[in-house]
């Protein structure tokens, strides 16, 4: 691939961050624009989602994370076929990408969020073991009380997944004194993670667990991985986060457990109706603690997606191997 006339699919807001960079390195690129509102322009020319007919495309988080989105991939699918996508999300579990591998002969995902993400959780997770709260209101009242803490330090961690993310919140928990047991599918040796074990072994392991954090994509071996049997075998004063997909826990079975006092926290990032609605019980519930799927919302997620869409770029031009490729029938078995 020499980069002549390759015509390229991309967002206006991410074109706008990378163009000067992008022009230099492949100036034989053709940028097409995706607006934040949908309209698709080709040198300032407004066109039909038909006509762009794009080789590759790179879905960056301005467009994963907006209505652009649905012509993006409307755009995407008019194709007569791609030779690359670039995702801007780590994860590939949701239709949209089952669609877009039906048109592309290659994908490749992103590592982008990992160190937002685990940041969020040992950040978190930090807050609960610190009261916090307890000492702003002590200095409001103007009140010299000595409050006591929990450690991250000698602390037990499962974290379940141990992709790019579920590696960086471990060897994150790690750097503080914890002790992290990983899952995955095959109990290699990995990253971020002491000991890692396969999803049979998990229950055994439960009830020693203080943290318990997903990280897991979304299938039909993961759906409600959180349900009524895994929360009878947790500690009360356990705290579980979830960072992975809403559909990893039966939100029915937490809030009557949570009820009942165990686990002394969740923490909810996502949920499997997104927005949360308004009468949701968690919204309200003393032992939740919602966020709304921002766990990856730092400018260091698009910095960095930017560097990785860009280095993938020159290696598909120059015909080298890309990063974070997957394999295409892994995309539709998701």
């Amino acid at each position: 691939m020499t980069g002549e006339e390759t015509r390229l699919l991309m967002g206006e807001t991410a074109f706008e961050r990378v163009g000067a960079r992008l022009k230099d390195m492949a100036p034989g690129i053709h940028p097409l624009l995706v607006s934040q509102e949908g309209g698709i322009t080709d040198g300032g020319a407004p066109i039909a989602k038909e006509d762009a007919k794009p080789d590759i495309a790179w879905m960056s988080t301005d467009i994963l994370m907006t209505k652009a989105v649905f012509p993006f991939v409307e755009t995407v699918l008019a194709s007569s076929g791609l030779d690359w996508v670039q995702s801007g999300a780590a994860g590939f579990d949701h239709q949209i990408f089952k669609s877009v591998a039906g048109v592309t002969s290659r994908f490749c995902n992103s590592n982008a969020h990992s160190i937002p993400i685990a940041e969020f959780v040992i950040a978190s997770t930090m807050a609960e073991l610190q009261p916090v709260a307890e000492r702003r209101a002590a200095q409001a009242e103007s009140k010299w009380q000595r409050l006591p803490f929990r450690t991250i330090f000698g602390t037990k961690w499962l974290v379940i997944g141990l992709g790019n993310i579920g590696q960086e919140i471990g060897k994150r928990a790690e750097a503080l004194g914890a002790e992290v047991t990983g899952v995955r599918r095959t109990a290699k040796p990995t990253e971020g993670a002491s000991k890692v074990i396969t999803p049979k072994e998990m229950e055994s392991v439960l009830p020693e667990m203080d943290v318990i954090a997903l990280a897991c994509p979304l299938d039909e071996t993961t759906h409600h991985t959180v349900n009524e049997k895994f929360l009878k075998r947790l500690k009360k004063d356990a705290i579980l986060v979830n960072i992975g997909r809403g559909g990893l826990v039966d939100e029915a079975a937490l809030l009557k457990s949570l009820d009942e006092g165990k686990p002394a926290k969740a923490l909810l990032d996502v949920f499997e109706t997104e927005p949360l609605p308004e009468e949701s019980p968690f919204w309200n519930h003393p032992s939740v603690r919602v966020t709304a799927h921002c766990a990856a919302w730092s400018p260091v997620s698009e910095e960095e997606n930017d560097k990785l869409f860009l280095e993938n770029l020159s290696r598909f031009l120059k015909g080298e191997p890309l990063l974070q490729e997957v394999p295409i029938d892994q995309i539709k078995a998701a």
